[in-house]
């Protein structure tokens, strides 16, 4: 069943990047030639399903932000808050990928007593049961970010969730500690790099 699901998911994102004549073959090539040289001797044929499906997740990320105007943040988790509070009142809200939202919980969020920007704010309760991360990364919208005395946080939305920019209510924010974040993020190229060169955003002309 799970071979099934990363192969019908492979074909569907193999179909979009032929849509504007990418061949994904060549971008693996060139992809393990300069960033993951340790696959040289694993053709694309050769390659195994998931991992295809890791690789082709992201060159169907990196196409669609291109298409869409989207550019890439020059914030990184190793920077702190203090950065990416400016980074957000600077270029908006960031998208983000990694090991984040309701998918890797099994615990369900609580409801928080306070808003943001109209919004109902929800959060996992400490020792909350995570679910095991698998290979694929989920993309979730940075929207904001706080500092509490020594801590700091982020407030973001689900791509899991309905967002209709006109209907607020139906808006879910989540909270998470900025050490969640940077303990389950991922860079631009889907490794769980400290500072990668690669980038860990992307913002734009985002409608809330």
């Amino acid at each position: 069943m799970l071979h099934q699901t990363y192969g019908k998911r492979n074909e569907i994102n193999e179909d979009f990047l032929k849509q504007f004549g990418i061949n994904p073959k060549v971008l693996y090539n060139n992809e393990i030639k300069s960033i993951t040289p340790e696959l040289k001797d694993v053709t694309w044929a050769k390659c195994s399903i998931i991992h295809k499906s890791t690789f082709l997740n992201n060159f169907v990320r990196n196409v669609s932000a291109t298409a869409c105007g989207l550019k890439k943040s020059c914030w990184a988790p190793n920077k702190g808050v203090n950065t990416l509070i400016g980074e957000l009142k600077e270029n908006g809200p960031l998208c983000v990928a990694g090991y984040l939202g309701k998918l890797f919980y099994k615990d369900a969020p609580f409801i928080m007593k306070q808003k943001y920007s109209g919004r109902d704010v929800y959060a996992w309760r400490p020792g909350a049961e995570r679910i095991p991360p698998t290979y694929l990364a989920h993309t979730v919208l940075l929207v904001g970010a706080k500092k509490v005395e020594d801590k700091a946080y982020v407030f973001f939305i689900d791509s899991q969730d309905c967002s209709d920019p006109i209907d607020k209510s139906q808006q879910k924010i989540y909270l998470i500690s900025l050490s969640n974040l940077t303990e389950n993020i991922r860079d631009l190229r889907g490794f769980p790099k400290e500072d990668s060169p690669f980038g860990y955003a992307y913002y734009g002309n985002f409608n809330l």
